[in-house]
């Protein structure tokens, strides 16, 4: 593709590739830059950073012979006035008079509005109750009559916060004409959880949000009343399988969105009758291979007028991510009517990506990063900077050591030669290939470049050893947010929301390393004596001993506060249950039980490896709970609170490595793909959810799923260990997917000849695959085909088993089909599902109780008993189903297997009559 940038001096070409490079890199904060923005036509830019700061960059004069020789942006003011992080900035445009100015987010619940000229703040608001995270401009000609005095009405924009409400604020001139009167004018408030972005949509006449419950929403402001409450909502939509982070307008009625899922997806907005409805025309399930996408921009890319990003009609769309890069794609309307998007480029950073901008002026890309540093990237080679600046990025990209534990545990010896491997094109833009260099026997990753059709190495493979450092457990270290720490684990904050890192580093005190996780996550200060309390209890003795004494608070200078709990403030699933003192549960029983995932492949549930299991801050469990509500009569059992059951471990395997190997059929696997299949398990050794497969590794598992059905058991075994990584869901999931494997593990439930351990294995990979975003917006879309198949398989496999005593074939597929119903039920519950859903689960457990009855277990009858309760809470339509179908019969008669069944069983009598 030959790409042309249009300015004053006319058309050049910048091919043949058009490929982005770096510009300009503008270093002064010193911490993450949450924010850009684009100024006067590309003239200047701003950045705004968790350093509670904001800079204004001047940009050189285009017009000057210095700006097309690369030359570096000045600072031109550095601006104070935030108490804390400072999130997002927006430039304002077409303000009354060409008065330039900026509006800036931060967490210290404010917004505020800058001159530039001056660099001063001349308005600050405060009308939101926790972070504010996003900024949007909205046009004053769709306000109405909310304008009560438009002569002096200057500019209105909205504002995102955590307090799930967006703010609609109007900026008019005062008497003084210095100072600017800023009123919030609209509140929205129809989220149930965070609203994290917003945009308008102009020619529609609607803004558009998105937030922590997955939906897009839709509001109209001129027709409402002076608040607009959550009837005045004109259009949502479930968007997304996780929390909607980031939207952006494409077109005249087409808008981007983007998710912690790992997606971006194109939606068609449409008006009838005053009402908005959306419908998906693109899904890109893997731009960034399945790690969070934070931010988005776009672009027009016009027939004909003129654009700096030159090529075929339709929109330019960059998106920032937590995979350390920038992607640009474009999108253009197929002959069908639908959306055809083609991935550009992807820029990779030496961080997380939080923001991106695009320059429309000039066609340039602008990013912020989590190192501090804001980047420009251009296609222009005159004014792209200078060739050692350029070189010296892009060794410190390459030079970035991937942790073994991040990576795999890495055979060098078993890896393909750079020279034979590399040769090779790769698939599609963003591929990841390890190989060992040919000259220096090391190991290396690569990332294909559709753009320059090549392999880039993006970093060198090291051990544990050398990476670490020291490290903490085993010498290992584990990066979070650009820093390594000795010991690290995994937090849910709130139930259904991506865990969040918790790092300590040994001698350091506990209440340094709890205030600095509050601080990055922004959670109340009142959670820091649960914190530091959690880690004295988790890290050994050894790693708190610095010299001093660790039960004085360096916060206040005073000793320790003890909370009344008398367990962790942070609760381990695998510790004792407690009462904890935080004023979010009232003193809510948190019920105990393992969480730790097992090995040797029984089940647990859903666990971390780096902690072997899941950590919670007490009262920070349910996105719905309220400082101060009633919680102290909470069921013991039900709801279910201790995650989706996994078998996502296994200490066998070597036998399974030996049984794939040792394959002769029709299929079976020669010397090189032997040595990929080894390397495979490599990965899986490393015991990390943070391990990365390369596609040539997961195209030949699945590659496998076609031998014959007598013989894929190890096959449908290795394939549910790495369904349960992160990476192995987004390709086996993702658009990249060439097999089915879903459908073909449901077509095993059919086969009258397949194999017990067949049927036992495919229904954990099942389990597995609620472990992940994207794998598990796949199995809940096919909730009602998988149970049809799964059901009546296990309960011919059970049947056959029964009084066999522990440990038999039937008992381990009851074990998995319970887990399973369990998790479905979780999903359904947790995420207001549909009556059919509720339905046809009420129906597949109540079913399974009665066939199981004969022959009960413990664990498979508590399960199948929770799953129920799970679908009876809070649903009287549930409650009554269980009723209709005799269900209370049902319970009773397994309710003498254990006290702990029991228990359940006179909870869910309690909600059935209530």
């Amino acid at each position: 593709r030959v790409w042309k940038v249009r300015d004053g001096e006319g058309e050049r070409e910048m091919g043949p590739t058009g490929k982005y490079e770096l510009r300009a890199e503008l270093r002064l904060h010193s911490a993450d830059v949450r924010g850009v923005a684009v100024l006067r036509a590309g003239a200047a830019i701003a950045s705004a950073s968790r350093d509670h700061s904001l800079a204004l960059w001047a940009a050189p004069d285009s017009d000057a012979p210095a700006a097309r020789a690369g030359a570096a942006f000045d600072l031109a003011a550095a601006m104070q006035g935030h108490q804390n992080f400072v999130n997002a900035v927006i430039a304002l445009t077409g303000v009354r008079g060409e008065r330039e100015l900026l509006v800036s987010a931060s967490a210290d619940k404010t917004v505020a509005v800058w001159d530039v000229a001056t660099a001063s703040r001349v308005a600050m608001g405060g009308a939101h109750s926790a972070s504010v995270c996003s900024l949007a401009q909205v046009s004053l000609e769709r306000l109405g009559s909310l304008v009560s005095n438009p002569s002096s009405a200057l500019a209105a924009f909205l504002s995102c916060s955590w307090d799930h409400t967006a703010r609609l604020w109007l900026l008019s001139t005062s008497e003084s004409n210095q100072e600017l009167d800023l009123c919030c004018v609209q509140a929205i408030d129809a989220h149930e959880g965070p609203v994290w972005d917003a945009c308008e949509v102009e020619a529609l006449d609607v803004s558009l949000t998105c937030g922590g419950d997955r939906r897009l929403a839709a509001w109209s402001h001129r027709n409402s009343s002076s608040h607009l409450k959550s009837s005045a909502c004109i259009g949502s939509v479930v968007a997304h399988d996780d929390v909607a982070r980031a939207v952006c307008s494409l077109s005249r009625s087409r808008v981007a969105s983007a998710s912690n899922d790992g997606s971006v997806r194109i939606w068609a907005l449409t008006r009838s009758a005053g009402a908005i409805t959306f419908q998906c025309c693109r899904v890109l399930a893997a731009a960034h291979s399945g790690h969070f996408v934070y931010s988005l921009a776009a672009a027009l890319v016009p027939a004909a007028g003129p654009s700096s990003f030159s090529g075929e009609p339709g929109f330019l769309l960059c998106s920032g991510g937590e995979d350390n890069c920038a992607n640009l794609m474009h999108g253009s309307e197929s002959e069908a009517g639908g959306i055809a998007v083609e991935v550009l480029q992807s820029i990779p950073h030496c961080g997380t990506v939080w923001t991106v901008a695009l320059d429309c002026a000039r066609g340039d890309v602008v990013t912020g990063c989590s190192d501090g540093v804001v980047r420009v990237f251009t296609r222009d080679r005159e004014r792209m900077a200078p060739d050692e600046v350029r070189e010296a990025y892009a060794a410190a990209v390459k030079s970035r050591e991937i942790a073994a534990q991040t990576v795999s545990d890495v055979d060098v010896t078993k890896l393909p030669s750079s020279d034979a491997a590399l040769a090779k094109p790769g698939s599609r833009e963003g591929e990841n290939k390890l190989v060992r260099n040919a000259v220096t026997g090391k190991a290396e990753a690569y990332m294909w470049s559709a753009t320059e059709q090549k392999w880039e190495k993006v970093g060198d493979v090291v051990d544990k050893s050398s990476a670490a450092g020291g490290g903490g457990l085993g010498g290992v270290q584990t990066m979070i947010n650009g820093k390594l720490y000795d010991f690290a684990f995994d937090v849910e904050l709130i139930k259904g929301e991506p865990n969040r890192k918790l790092g300590f580093n040994r001698g350091e005190n506990p209440y340094v390393a709890a205030q600095r996780f509050i601080d990055d996550n922004e959670i109340s200060q009142e959670f820091l004596d649960q914190i530091a309390s959690f880690i004295e209890q988790q890290v050994p003795a050894y790693a708190l001993d610095d010299g001093t004494s660790a039960a004085s608070d360096p916060f206040t200078g005073g000793n320790r506060y003890i909370p009344r709990s008398s367990g962790s403030a942070f609760q381990s699933a695998a510790g004792a249950s407690a009462s904890d003192g935080s004023p979010f549960t009232a003193d809510r029983y948190r019920p105990g039980g393992s969480s730790v995932t097992a090995s040797n492949g029984s089940a647990g549930i859903d666990g971390s490896p780096l902690t072997a299991g899941r950590y919670r801050p007490v009262g920070m469990d349910d996105v719905s709970q309220k400082p101060g509500s009633d919680s102290a009569n909470a069921s013991k059992h039900i709801p279910y609170a201790h995650g989706m059951i996994v078998f996502s471990h296994s200490d066998i395997l070597e036998k399974i490595e030996a049984k794939l190997v040792a394959y002769d059929g029709a299929a079976a696997l020669d010397d090189v793909q032997k040595t990929t299949l080894h390397s495979v398990f490599n990965v899986l050794r490393a015991d990390s959810s943070l391990a990365v497969f390369t596609d040539e590794q997961l195209e030949l598992v699945c590659s496998m799923l076609s031998w014959p059905v007598s013989s894929v058991f190890p096959v449908v075994d290795v394939l549910r260990l790495v369904i349960a990584r992160p990476s192995g869901s987004a390709y086996i999931f993702g658009a990249q997917q060439k097999v089915d494997v879903l459908s073909k593990i449901v077509e095993y439930f059919g086969m009258p000849d397949a194999p017990a351990p067949v049927l036992i294995m495919a229904l954990r990979l099942l389990c597995n695959m609620f472990r992940n975003r994207i794998s598990g917006g796949a199995v809940r879309q096919n909730m009602e085909r998988v149970i049809a198949a799964a059901c009546p398989a296990a309960e011919r496999v059970a049947g056959s088993d029964c009084g066999s005593g522990g440990g038999g074939t039937g008992e381990k597929v009851r074990e998995a089909l319970s887990a399973l119903l369990l998790n479905y039920a979780q999903l359904v519950a947790s995420s207001a599902g549909t009556w059919h859903e509720r339905s046809i689960l009420i129906r597949s457990v109540l079913r399974c109780l009665t066939s199981f009855r004969k022959d009960p277990k413990e664990l498979h009858t508590y399960r199948l008993l929770v799953a129920l309760g799970t679908l009876a809470h809070e649903s009287p339509a549930g409650r009554d189903l269980v009723l209709e179908l005799e269900g209370a019969d049902a319970i009773a008669a397994v309710a003498h297997v254990s006290a702990r069944v029991r228990s359940v069983a006179e909870e869910i009598a309690k909600i059935l009559v209530l």
